[in-house]
């Protein structure tokens, strides 16, 4: 858990909204850039537009990226006819709190509950989430919980978070202030990982096309990472806890709520394999529905940034029935195949090992 948990903060650091609270920039990155007030902090997100859109979807990024990393797959998904927000989390990419923290925990639950409080005041006849690794695991668990979401989009979700259970470290449960050592230990941890060579370094070990994990990327998540902030919220997700509901029993969930959910797995990704994403299709379909599947390659953890285009196909056809192509040409290269696994039943010996081993 503790090596998993270091290669997701590694990789990271690698519409119409009704809310009085709100000023508007334009973004380098996005067709428009806003804030929004949420627990005293300015949240970033930034949204592209389609005209007369009636469903929006919004996007979650993984751990300490940032909707900079979602700009092509917003753009794609827009033109299909349909609005693409991509949001930062509380204490990442540009939602810093700022002055006294005292009280406040960047647990996954944080997360949860930003989202949730989002997408319950969007003016949208349909609302759909999706979300990359960590974001996929609150997008998940969002729409398991809240009535408003009309469907969600998985891609590459990591199946678990924290190394605690709910209420956090025994000695700690990541609410700040926390111990001078504790917060001094994941401050050094988070110093030691917010450089643009190693933040390029490691992205590049579970990217398919390593090429993809440029510099502007790196460049773009050690800015994030640069808020005088940073180490005091990076302690605090170490010790927290993790989420209230297990993956599994959100899969299952999701599955007896017969909640649109397809999951959309890059296939070279070395963290969270295919075979992660057929556990998920099992459980989902332990609720009493078949929840699509599909496989992009080549593409590794972060699928969304690798394959916008082939992602937004399948987020498109999730949302208005457009047909999924059996590859995609991205703009930036790559062809990406598209292998839509049906109930993901395991293929080859590990995936079979698997199955067998986790029902």
């Amino acid at each position: 858990m503790r090596r998993a948990l270091f290669s997701f903060s590694c990789c990271a650091f690698a519409a119409a909204l009704i809310a009085p609270q709100q000023r508007r920039t334009r973004a380098r990155l996005h067709a428009e850039s806003r804030f929004w007030s949420y627990d005293g902090v300015d949240v970033h997100y930034a949204i592209e537009r389609a005209p007369g859109a009636n469903a929006v979807v919004v996007f979650g990024p993984g751990f300490g990226a940032g909707a900079f990393q979602f700009e092509d797959v917003c753009r794609h998904v827009a033109e299909g006819g349909v609005d693409a927000i991509a949001m930062d989390w509380v204490g990442q990419g540009k939602s810093w709190p700022e002055g006294d923290m005292a009280g406040r925990n960047f647990g996954v639950e944080t997360w949860i509950s930003q989202l949730t409080a989002f997408v319950e005041q969007l003016d949208y006849s349909q609302v759909y989430v999706a979300g990359n690794s960590i974001g996929g695991l609150v997008a998940a668990s969002v729409a398991a919980r809240s009535d408003k979401v009309a469907g969600c989009a998985l891609l590459n979700p990591t199946p678990f978070w924290s190394f605690w259970g709910v209420n956090g470290c025994p000695l700690w449960s990541g609410d700040l202030p926390g111990p001078a050592p504790f917060e001094a230990f994941g401050g050094a941890w988070f110093d030691a990982l917010r450089d643009e060579k190693t933040v390029q370094s490691l992205l590049r070990q579970v990217y398919a096309a390593p090429a993809r994990a440029d510099d502007r990327l790196a460049r773009d998540i050690c800015t994030s990472a640069a808020h005088p902030n940073g180490p005091r919220v990076f302690a605090s997700i170490l010790f927290a806890g993790r989420a209230k509901d297990e993956f599994d029993d959100v899969m299952r969930r999701l599955g007896e709520k017969d909640l649109k959910t397809y999951l959309v797995y890059g296939r070279e990704d070395p963290w969270v394999r295919p075979i992660w994403g057929q556990r998920a299709a099992r459980r989902f379909a332990e609720g009493g529905r078949v929840a699509p599947y599909y496989e992009l390659s080549p593409a590794g953890h972060c699928v969304h940034h690798e394959a916008p285009a082939a992602v937004a196909s399948c987020v498109l056809n999730l949302v208005r029935d457009v047909e999924v192509p059996l590859s995609v040409q991205e703009d930036h290269g790559p062809r990406i195949a598209i292998e839509e696994r049906g109930p993901a039943a395991p293929r080859g010996v590990l995936e079979r090992v698997a199955a067998g081993a986790w029902g």
